[in-house]
């Protein structure tokens, strides 16, 4: 019998396998436990995300909230549990999530007004690189920061402890007056002026930019803002291309800033991947339909092409709602909205903002929709009106009162008004069309009732008012005092058409029409005259300077608020000109009607029927002043007409040649004109040469009495909180006291 005795090699390697399988078992081990860690921790990050995403959700929802209040309202009050408090996210907002519902909590803090130096506002700085893309930046606003917390709680569904997350989150609230601006249009703004033009100080547009030049430079020299588009074209019906570089509507170049200073052509090239994948490089007009239709985009322009192009070409100097840039609406008042429906006979716009220029009509408290239609009144000029006249169009009865106090009924009535102050001239023609009292409108191709008021003797009233009673003289308005005072002059012309606000208990949509209920009152106007030099200012009570509005057209009559003596070093320093550079002693100054018309110094009333296109008389007109009125949208009732452009604004109803017109101050296109309705054309004038430009008092906010605001929101902040950090907070609003 043999005996094997095992080879030594043989047991090494059942050894060696053992370790080794040992070995790679626990690796494996090792792997797996690291593996799940690793899902555990990456679950664990998964749910704290669901938890922070919650609730910053929250915290949005909050800030919706809070736009939404100060839409309608100037002062709102998040106490919870109070009216204005934050509601957080429904239930059903939250399924299929981990989110607790029972833990949500959103609290609304106090808001804090945030002001720069010793002013009352708020400078956007252009040095703030957070302001780089603000479309505000570079101008004085009302800002109030309103802070949010909220808090929002996790809970796994296959368990596992809470996760809970705690923010912090701030809106900005913004007042912006209009005059912050050089232009300031809320419907779509065309320009398309013939000699060169050059626009100094911000621009922004509720609709669309419509631009072009018709044989010189049209040059924006500040930030433009669109909340539309902007399209190389005219805003018509005649089926012109728009947006193409159509040679008629002017091939010379419109320009646009970069941040270096330099003046950056609309039309040049753009290089793109075609459709066969290559390079290619095309001269056209970018703007927003980058060379193609306004109305059809082509199919390779993607829908961040055009915004793209102009952050790289004008470094955020040109905006449109490519890149966010949103409407900026009169407080308590919702959008414009022209009427596409020309052609059934029914006015469907929402012309709403021209509620603001409109007579005193103050809800009752049983009014349903008080609160916002108390809003509007509070913004209108005829109620915070120091000096309110009223104006019978029938009997040119004429009466002032004093609605300084922002109240239903007058502060008082005034006993007096000092000769040739307000005059009545009613229109009269005699057999051989020889105007013997009021003035005919060329472009109205109406007879035109005036109350003509003379700015020297407000002036000299306004004074008399400073003085004690027993001191004063027949130039004096009677019952006057300077605790009446507010810089506002409002003239009513009764029977006007007026504007349907907010109601829902009623069939009359926002922003429609009242026919006029004195036919008079569509043929009567308000007139200015003798306003060289300052205007009428107290400024110890309420705001210097002065603002004249009406709810009928103005006419102003030669120079206003300047002395009429020409600085112009446009060409070497624009900053130093007539059109920009306020005159010592200048005060901010406001005219506002449905529609304003400039003068010359010398026009004709007795033979304004008689001549078509007459010659203006003076050589040169100087107007320091903000212009608020109303514009007759190009194809207005399908007429195919148009508006004239923001450069035939202000209206002209005289031959000017090469004569100029000095405008400092602010254009504000805000509304339809419900009065001076009838579209412009070129049968009754010929335009001045339009020095125009943006005031300094103004840019250094300065704004002229009453100034009505633009709502605008900016989140300023967003902060993760620990839980110490929120109740913290939250105990500092105090709202538990």
């Amino acid at each position: 019998m043999t005996t094997r005795i095992p080879h030594p090699s043989r047991g090494s390697a059942l050894v060696t396998v053992i370790l080794l399988t040992t070995v790679l078992c626990t690796l494996v081990a090792s792997i797996l436990g690291l593996a799940l860690a690793e899902r555990r921790l990456n679950h664990r990050d998964e749910l704290r995300l669901e938890a922070r995403y919650a609730a910053e959700a929250v915290a949005e929802y909050g800030i919706s909230q809070i736009r939404q209040k100060y839409a309608t309202r100037s002062d709102i009050n998040l106490r919870p549990g109070g009216s204005d408090a934050l509601k957080a996210p429904p239930a059903s907002f939250w399924k299929g999530s981990n989110v607790v519902t029972s833990s949500i909590e959103i609290i609304g803090g106090t808001p804090n007004d945030v002001t720069t130096g010793a002013s009352a506002l708020y400078f956007v700085s252009p040095d703030d690189p957070a302001n780089a893309n603000d479309p505000h930046v570079g101008k004085w606003v009302l800002r109030r920061d309103v802070p949010v917390i909220a808090k929002a709680t996790i809970k796994p569904r296959n368990g596992g402890p809470a996760i809970t997350s705690y923010v912090l989150e701030k809106l900005s609230v913004r007042a912006v007056p209009p005059f912050q601006h050089a232009i300031f249009s809320n419907m779509d703004m065309e320009i398309f002026p013939g000699p060169e033009m050059n626009i100094y100080g911000p621009v922004h547009v509720n609709g669309n930019l419509f631009c072009s030049s018709q044989g010189s430079q049209l040059n924006f020299r500040g930030r433009v803002t669109v909340a539309g588009n902007v399209y190389h074209a005219w805003k018509n019906t005649d089926g012109r291309t728009q947006g193409t570089g159509y040679e008629g509507l002017g091939g010379s170049p419109v320009h646009f800033l970069n941040k270096k200073g330099d003046l950056i052509a609309l039309k040049g090239d753009y290089t793109f991947k075609n459709e066969k994948g290559e390079m290619e490089t095309v001269t056209q007009w970018n703007d927003s339909s980058m060379g193609g239709s306004s109305k059809t985009p082509p199919s390779l322009l993607a829908d961040n092409d055009f915004r793209d192009f102009a952050t790289d070409t004008w470094n955020g100097n040109l905006q449109t709602s490519a890149h966010g840039i949103e409407t900026d609406n009169p407080h308590a008042i919702g959008s414009y909205e022209e009427d596409t429906n020309t052609t059934n006979g029914i006015d469907e716009s929402n012309n709403a903002a021209r509620q603001l220029i409109e007579p005193s009509n103050w809800p009752s408290d049983s009014d349903a929709n008080y609160v916002t239609k108390r809003e509007v009144e509070r913004k209108k000029y005829a109620n915070n009106a120091g000096l309110y006249l009223t104006v019978n169009p029938s009997t040119g009865k004429i009466t002032a009162v004093s609605r300084s106090k922002k109240s239903a009924t007058p502060t008082k009535t005034l006993t007096s008004l000092p000769a040739g102050l307000v005059q009545w001239k009613p229109y009269s023609l005699s057999k051989t069309n020889v105007v013997t009292s009021g003035m005919y409108d060329k472009r109205r191709e109406k007879g035109t009732n005036l109350v003509e008021i003379d700015m020297g003797k407000l002036k000299a009233a306004v004074t008399e008012m400073t003085k004690d009673a027993d001191d004063r003289n027949s130039s004096a308005i009677g019952g006057l005092e300077t605790s009446d005072w507010t810089g506002i002059v409002y003239v009513e012309i009764e029977g006007g058409p007026t504007t349907n606000g907010k109601d829902t208990t009623s069939s009359d949509v926002e922003g429609t029409t009242n026919a006029a209920t004195n036919a008079q009152a569509l043929t009567t106007a308000v007139r200015l005259v003798n306003g060289t030099g300052p205007v009428a200012s107290y400024g110890k009570t309420g705001s210097p300077g002065l603002t004249i509005a009406t709810n009928g057209p103005l006419y102003v009559k030669g120079n206003y608020n300047a002395d009429g003596k020409i600085q112009d070093t446009t060409a070497t320093n624009p900053s130093e000109s007539s059109a920009n550079k306020a005159e010592t002693g200048e005060v901010p100054a406001a005219l506002v009607a449905d529609a304003i018309t400039i003068l010359s110094a010398n026009f004709s009333d007795a033979n304004s029927r008689q001549y078509t296109n007459p010659t203006a008389t003076t050589s040169t007109i100087e107007i320091a002043a903000a212009m608020l009125m109303g514009n007759t949208p190009t194809d207005k009732n399908d007429s195919n007409k148009s508006s004239g452009g923001i450069h035939n604004f202000p209206r002209f109803i005289e031959n000017w040649d090469s004569k100029q017109v000095w405008i400092r101050g602010s254009l504000v296109s805000l509304f339809e004109s419900r009065v001076a309705t009838e579209p412009w054309h070129t049968g009754y004038y010929s335009p001045p040469k339009r020095c125009w430009g943006f005031s300094s008092l103004f840019r250094d906010g300065h704004n002229p009495p009453g100034s009505i605001d633009f709502d605008n929101f900016r989140r300023t902040s967003f902060t993760d909180l620990t839980e110490a950090q929120y109740n913290t907070i939250k105990s500092s609003y105090s709202w538990e006291d």
